[in-house]
């Protein structure tokens, strides 16, 4: 397991460290059996995060297998709460039919009647989430069980906007099934579009020829997989309150930290973004840089602890700020410690509170707009987008950021 482990670590430090800046770091393939998983994880997060260049993190495609519950949209709970004060488009539409040619292990037949409508869809500035309602013809069971459909993917889908810009280029994609009914054969597909900075768009065109269904285990471009093609074009308008998206801004009345030089604060329909940059950090890049190179030179030489050793205590010097509150788990991970007693743990994570005592955290959005990076030796700067929406704001807010494990309170007002 140990020489697997090392390979795995190898490769991923070497396929990570090297990308430029349109990539995402947020790791989600990367699986060893350990308790240690989540902190080795963060360790290619903290170490490619170094060389970030760009504000706003653009994804590669990424798929879920995963079936959700209706109205979750995976995109963390600053959308799930913009959508419940009413955040979200429901366009009145009927379905567009097509006969599709059927392709299965090379073979093409015809006439798998099947119909698709939008149910509903939001549109923000890193965002474009669309939930599709699928109805498939009965005789599609000839060639794939409907209750076997694990994934469905519209493989050559193209969002065009009234101006004729194309939405989803160079965007990262999740995609998922979030609920079906076997009587009628319909499936919802959540479709999530993430990454950019997407324009004010008052319009959104859909265009896809083929649709590709999947068993579990069983990938896109295997033979197995059954391919419907046909052509479909869908057009919805955006609501006003998309295309005319504000946001609102907040000043700086307070910081415990002098290091600390905030450069933004504002919150929108669906998230509060904060900006800084911390100066005189306990660390520079370069020494940084220079022990990340020397744990991947010493890495053969060790054994699995003395290895999570060496990462906790290169992880403690890039957790600069914490978002996810692990800073006292690595402390004791750097120590040595293989018992951690979690009850014993402070919790570090990064949070926003409103005047109603209400906290908000980190989104963990995918499309979120977030940043990591040394501008200079001793320079760092640090952006996030945090749960607190505009429905859930009030006039002065709080803002708690762990800096090496101590709360940094940060207070705000908002701009009349």
């Amino acid at each position: 397991m140990k020489d697997d482990f090392d390979n795995k670590m190898k490769n991923l430090f070497k396929q990570e460290f090297h990308k430029p800046a349109s990539f995402d770091y947020n790791i989600k393939n990367f699986s060893y059996k350990s308790s240690r998983k989540k902190i080795i994880m963060q360790f290619a997060t903290a170490t490619v995060g170094l060389l970030i260049c760009s504000g706003v993190v653009f994804a590669a495609s990424l798929n879920i297998n995963k079936t959700k519950k209706e109205n979750e949209r995976g995109l963390g709970k600053g959308i799930d709460t913009a959508i419940k004060n009413g955040y979200i488009a429901e366009p009145d539409m009927d379905y567009i039919e097509q006969e599709t040619s059927v392709e299965s292990k090379g073979i093409v037949t015809d006439n798998v009647n099947t119909q698709i409508k939008i149910n509903n869809f939001l549109m923000d500035d890193y965002n474009i989430s669309t939930e599709f309602e699928v109805v498939f013809e009965e005789n599609l069971n000839e060639y794939i069980e409907f209750s076997k459909i694990h994934h469905i993917v519209l493989k050559d889908l193209a969002i065009h906007d009234e101006e004729n810009r194309i939405l989803n280029e160079r965007s990262g994609l999740n995609n998922f099934i979030t609920s079906r009914i076997e009587d009628t054969q319909t499936i919802n597909l959540m479709y999530n579009v993430y990454g950019g900075v997407f324009p004010k768009s008052k319009q959104l065109n859909f265009s896809f020829h083929k649709i590709i269904l999947t068993e579990e285990g069983v990938y896109e471009n295997d033979e197995r997989a059954i391919i419907l093609t046909g052509d479909w074009e869908i057009n919805v308008d955006v609501p006003e309150e998309m295309y005319n998206r504000i946001e609102e801004y907040y000043k700086v009345v307070s910081c415990d930290n002098n290091d600390f030089q905030i450069h933004t604060a504002k919150v929108s329909d669906t998230g509060f973004e904060i900006g800084l940059i911390v100066n005189n950090t306990r660390d520079s890049k370069e020494e940084i840089m220079k022990e990340t190179r020397e744990i991947w030179k010493n890495w053969d030489e060790s054994n699995d602890a003395e290895s999570r050793k060496l990462i906790a205590k290169q992880l403690l010097k890039n957790h600069i700020i914490d978002v996810n509150g692990d800073y006292f788990v690595l402390e004791k991970e750097a120590n040595g410690e293989e018992q951690i007693d979690i009850s014993t743990i402070p919790d570090t994570k990064s949070y926003i509170e409103n005047e109603n005592g209400d906290k908000f955290y980190c989104t963990m959005s995918p499309g979120r707009k977030y940043d990591r990076q040394y501008l200079e030796e001793n320079q760092y700067n640090f952006y996030e987008t945090f749960e607190l929406t505009k429905t859930t704001a009030t006039d002065k807010i709080k803002v708690v950021l762990y800096y090496y494990g101590e709360p940094i309170t940060i207070e705000l007002e908002k701009i009349k």
